[in-house]
């Protein structure tokens, strides 16, 4: 019994009937960095945002713990929304507890192409322009644009503890990825 359960709790299952360990921790981040690097590159940004990218799917999804049907950014589901949704638990900006309803994708390639679309929308073209640049005050931006709720010196704060610790993973040597950043 003691084995199954821990067999439980280590392999996922994913949709294509392989098994994997759980997407958490450094292989959370150089999943999504795997991802988004090639659609940051051809965009004509800099290499710096994918750095961001990936930290912000990192700081929204507790490094990958917390992740929802592939909703690497936590994206919610407006009244637009035509997609598939998951209900989830978020904070609102008290920290009090909030239901809300959650875009759900069949994979992070599905949640980074819908992610630039979103990013497309007027009220984040200010953070976009510095994002494009590899800017981090991208992330303030994104915040007076209404994506998080946080107060805004606590989201920094995060963010800047999230990307020291994916430079970390980048630095150690054992990503496979090539990084120019």
């Amino acid at each position: 019994m003691e084995i199954a359960l821990l067999l439980m709790l280590v392999v996922l299952v994913t949709r294509n009937g392989e098994m994997d360990l759980p997407l958490n921790g450094k292989r959370f981040a150089m999943a999504i960095l795997g991802t988004i690097k090639p659609m940051v590159e051809s965009r004509g940004f800099h290499a710096n945002a994918a750095r961001l990218l990936t930290a912000q799917a990192m700081l929204e999804t507790g490094d990958g713990f917390q992740i929802k049907d592939s909703n690497a950014w936590n994206i919610t589901a407006g009244a637009n929304w035509r997609g598939s949704t998951i209900e989830g638990g978020d904070r609102d900006a008290s920290g009090g507890s909030i239901r809300q309803k959650f875009r759900a994708y069949a994979s992070f390639t599905a949640a980074a192409q819908d992610l630039f679309s979103v990013l497309g929308l007027k009220r984040y073209e200010r953070a976009v322009a510095l994002l494009k640049l590899g800017d981090e005050s991208y992330i303030e931006e994104l915040g007076k644009a209404g994506w998080y709720s946080l107060a805004p010196e606590e989201y920094r704060k995060r963010m800047r503890l999230v990307l020291a610790r994916l430079d970390r993973y980048l630095q150690d040597g054992t990503t496979g990825m090539a990084w120019g950043g």
